[in-house]
This record gives C-alpha cells, structure tokens and sequence, in this order.
C-alpha cells in the first residue's frame, strides 16, 4: 500500500517544501488541492514551462504526484458545460506534471432533479471524459 497526503494539510507551503515533507514522514505521494489558493503552485494557470519544472521536481523527489484533488461536481445540470470545461483543463494538467488521475466528485443532487437522474448526469458527464482522460 502507498501512502499520501492532500495539501490541505500544508496549504501554506511550497511544492519544495511539500515534497520535502511527504519524504521525511514517509509518503509516497501527494496529492495537491487545485483551486484553493495553496502555495504549491500547482494550478491550470501554469505555463507548459512550469508544469514542466513540477514535473521534474516530483520525480527528482521521488515523491508521486499521486492525484489532483478538485472540486470539480457533475450531478448539476446546470453547470455541466463548465464543470466539463474545468475538468478537461485538469486532465491536461494532470497529464503534464505526471499526475495519474483527478479527483472529482459526483456532487449534491440538486432540489428538482431526481436520484436517478443526477446519477445519469454524473455518468453523461464521466463518459464525455474518458477519452480525454485515457
């Protein structure tokens, strides 16, 4: 089994400095939060430069970038062309800095949809991704 942590955890430090932690605790990996202002850097706003620069940072620590955590929710209707829109960015991201995977979530079922079909939005949703993603 390996072991990571997110940056919520250390959201005021450097990528340097996260990576420097998760070797002296012992983590294989971590998993930084997107979106959420922490110091890591680690943001869709990168230059292909820098994502390039994170990259190699995370290999030559040893430490995986394990996922990127965001906030990215699908059951709404209402904001799929964005949450659709954001999550493509975040692949790409992913895909350039050596992060296998994002984290995403299904999200709350808004008021006037039913279970059901929040759970065929969501699904809509991941299967317009898989080829990106892949």
């Amino acid at each position: 089994m390996k072991y990571s942590f997110m940056t919520f955890s250390t959201p005021q430090l450097t990528l340097t400095d996260v990576l420097a932690v998760a070797k002296r605790f012992g983590y294989d990996g971590i998993e930084p939060r997107l979106d959420a202002k922490h110091e890591h850097g680690i943001e869709v706003t990168a230059t292909a430069a820098e994502r390039k620069a994170i990259r190699g940072q995370a290999a030559a620590s040893g430490t995986s970038l394990a996922c990127l955590a965001t906030s990215i929710s699908f059951a709404d209707p209402a904001v799929e062309s964005e949450m659709v829109k954001q999550a493509h960015e975040r692949i790409d991201l992913a895909g350039d800095v050596g992060a296998p995977s994002i984290r995403i979530f299904g999200g709350q079922v808004p008021e006037q949809l039913p279970r059901e079909q929040a759970i065929e939005q969501v699904a809509k949703c991941l299967s317009a991704l898989a080829d990106p993603a892949a």
